[in-house]
């Protein structure tokens, strides 16, 4: 998957233009930016499943809305149990198999 991907819907809400968060998976880690600060950590792949584990960030003292969409982001981020690219987007989701997070390629 080795590509920048911005997030566009986060647990049934569109986000914003300009929301500026992002996720790049490179190797066994992922990083960006949860709209505020910036993130990272170890994740692995097993075929279509997905699991991202101790995601550090940043401690910026970030301003309302940007500050809860972020903390739902890393929540949702870390509920991560499958992935699925479809029609361009890729397409997180957690282990009942609900919609979480939804990206498209660049950031």
């Amino acid at each position: 998957m080795g590509t920048s991907w911005h997030l566009v819907w986060l647990d049934g809400t569109d986000m914003p233009p300009g929301a500026g968060i992002t996720l790049v998976l490179t190797g066994d880690q992922v990083s960006g930016s949860g709209g505020c600060n910036g993130y990272g950590g170890p994740y692995r792949l097993d075929g279509q499943a997905i699991e991202v584990q101790d995601v550090a960030s940043t401690l910026i003292g970030c301003q309302e809305p940007i500050a809860t969409r972020e903390q739902a982001f890393f929540a949702a981020l870390r509920t991560a149990a499958t992935w699925e690219i479809l029609d361009g987007r890729l397409i997180l989701r957690d282990a009942d198999g609900t919609d979480r997070l939804v990206f498209e390629p660049g950031g």
